[in-house]
């Protein structure tokens, strides 16, 4: 599972070479991340929206037309990535096979907590892992986006923050992952908002 998930490891990289040219709490923390998730967001990108086809999953989501996007050599897992170099900003996507991730299950449909949790348990020993024990305030957040349950979680990957909105369709595993230096905290809050209300599964 090396680098699921992990959009943290390939976005200095792709910033450099495309865009612009520990404390290890062990503890899960759900918490309500202060973003909007019934999929609607309010306009405040002063820009327009290009919407991206994703491969030819049938799937689309919408990023700001001055987004440039990055080649997918940075990357073994994403199949689309873009971002603003002006603002160390990325977002990426990535459509795995559910079967190479036994902990989850075929729906994320009316889990209940106990549910949740021992799956956040299992990503977050995952990401653990990948990011050599740097991983630092993981949080999630369960709820629907597009019409789907889905996982929203965060952390920190010192200078990085990582968030990412995860679905389960047509057995798949399916990641909207969005990258930014930590120090930025809810900076890129509203930018996100608008981009997850153009996911269209």
């Amino acid at each position: 599972m090396r680098k699921v998930f992990v959009i943290s490891l390939i976005i200095a990289a792709c910033i450099s070479m495309a865009i612009a040219a520990s404390a290890q709490n062990i503890n899960i923390q759900r918490t309500n991340i202060p973003l909007q998730h019934d999929g609607k967001a309010n306009k405040i990108i002063d820009a327009s929206l290009r919407q991206v086809a994703l491969s030819n999953t049938g799937y689309t989501y919408s990023v700001p037309e001055y987004f440039v996007d990055v080649p997918l050599i940075t990357s073994s897992k994403h199949i689309f990535l873009s971002g603003d170099a002006s603002i160390n900003f990325i977002t990426g996507v990535m459509i795995e096979p559910l079967s190479k991730y036994p902990y989850f299950p075929i729906t994320l449909s009316k889990l209940e907590h106990e549910e949740q949790e021992k799956i956040m348990l299992e990503l977050k020993a995952t990401i653990m892992q990948d990011t050599h024990k740097r991983m630092q305030n993981f949080h999630y957040f369960y709820t629907n986006i597009a019409g789907l349950p889905c996982f929203i979680y965060d952390f920190n990957d010192a200078p990085l923050h990582n968030r990412s909105y995860l679905f389960v369709k047509n057995n798949e595993l399916i990641s909207f992952d969005f990258g930014y230096p930590s120090i930025d905290g809810n900076k890129h809050d509203a930018l996100i908002n608008e981009i997850v209300a153009t996911i269209n599964l």
